[in-house]
């Protein structure tokens, strides 16, 4: 019997070390090349979503305003247990969410109060953390004394925390779709989202730096844009140098006026 002279294969076929590291290195730069991507793509779906939830919240804002002769919902609530504009709507019906326990509110206030692009805190141990975190979701749009007298729209909230506060009737604005109502509002210096923001000329005689000061800014969170909902149930995407733009402007003839211009067109 004659033996083959041909020496037998091996079946299994090994990468060599080189082989390793090239098929790595190309990996590592694909991978380099789709992150960016993958993060503008992340970016855009939160700036999508947070347009929709505050489309979804002119619902319930313009349904409370209807049942209540005109009138905005008071921004700090109406009263020492009803408090945040949130807390009104959502005792009173007019939110998706049912129910009274603080971990319920949470949940919703997650799903449709928030914007996802900001950092939502966690509950602290106290009353006084739950509170701060309630209090964190989109910044309704507040006025001062001097507004008042300017703009026939405006009216004094019952109920404040800290100095009067001014929000809209609805059914008296001329140009609803360029009068703003809430937006993607950050307090730098807690750190979170804040329910009201100071952003109504006259609010202050000075602009209001929101880095420094106890007032909520607007947040350039979506590529560098504010999504604020209108009155009107639009929602427009704001640049910082916008807000500069439009510090001389009327909010009856154009859509304007912000006591914090100068920060803003330095941004």
């Amino acid at each position: 019997m004659k033996r083959s002279l041909i020496p037998p294969q091996n079946s299994t076929a090994r990468f060599t070390l080189i082989e390793l590291l090239v098929v790595i290195a190309i990996i590592a730069i694909l991978a380099a090349m789709l992150l960016p991507a993958l993060q503008q793509a992340r970016d855009r779906a939160k700036a999508i979503n947070c347009v929709n939830r505050q489309k979804q919240l002119s619902f319930p804002l313009t349904a409370y305003a209807n049942d209540n002769s005109g009138y905005s919902v008071p921004i700090d609530g109406v009263s020492s247990t009803d408090y945040l504009w949130s807390m009104v709507l959502w005792k009173r019906g007019y939110m998706t969410s049912k129910g009274t326990a603080a971990q319920t509110y949470h949940k919703m206030a997650d799903n449709e109060l928030r914007c996802p692009g900001l950092v939502v805190p966690a509950s602290g141990n106290n009353d006084t953390d739950d509170l701060n975190k309630m209090a964190a979701i989109y910044g309704m749009i507040q006025w001062g004394s001097t507004a008042m007298t300017r703009y026939p729209f405006l009216y004094k909230c019952p109920y404040t925390y800290n100095g009067d506060a001014y929000a809209t009737v609805v059914k008296k604005v001329r140009k609803p779709s360029t009068t703003g109502w809430l937006l993607d509002a950050w307090w730098a210096k807690a750190k979170r989202q804040w329910y009201r923001t100071n952003l109504g000329k006259s609010v202050s005689s000075a602009p209001l730096n929101p880095s420094t000061s106890t007032a909520a800014g607007a947040a350039p969170i979506h590529n560098g844009r504010t999504n604020m909902l209108m009155l009107g149930g639009n929602v427009v995407s704001w640049a910082p140098n916008n807000f500069a733009e439009i510090g001389n402007k009327d909010w009856e003839k154009d859509g304007g006026d912000f006591c914090n211009v100068q920060y803003y067109a330095t941004l």
